[in-house]
């Protein structure tokens, strides 16, 4: 199985949009497709950037986010 990493902004832009990196997250990694690979430093990060004020604005970004992590946390290999 291939083995991906996500960069912090592909996840943002999953959750704003229905765009291609939506598309990535759903039909490749939540469907099993790849491993993705999280090192601590990384979920840092994305629950650093996940949670800045500024996505508020975005209409059930944070929830969408929080339920979003806690999948990826459960795929992710470590």
């Amino acid at each position: 199985m291939q083995k991906l990493v996500i960069d912090t902004n592909v996840l943002i832009s999953a959750l704003i949009a229905r765009s291609y990196p939506a598309l990535l997250v759903e039909e490749i990694i939540l469907a099993r497709k790849a491993q993705l690979i999280l090192s601590e430093a990384i979920w840092e990060e994305y629950l650093e950037v996940l949670n800045r004020a500024k996505f508020a604005r975005f209409t059930h970004f944070k929830r969408n986010a929080e339920i979003l992590l806690l999948r990826l946390d459960e795929l992710a290999e470590k």
